[in-house]
């Protein structure tokens, strides 16, 4: 069974909070209610090594 995917805005704001707001992952999670992994994937595929 596929994932359900995660709209552009909440990718968008996965991304503003990683580097605008420098949360953590955790924080991020629980604040767009994604999972940690969803979250660095994300960030993972939008800037690759650089994650952190």
């Amino acid at each position: 069974m596929p994932t359900a995917r995660i709209p552009m805005k909440k990718i968008i704001e996965v991304l503003r909070l990683k580097y605008e707001a420098q949360l953590s992952h955790d924080k991020i999670a629980r604040a767009c209610q994604l999972s940690k992994g969803a979250v660095y994937k994300y960030v993972h595929l939008a800037f690759g090594r650089r994650c952190g």
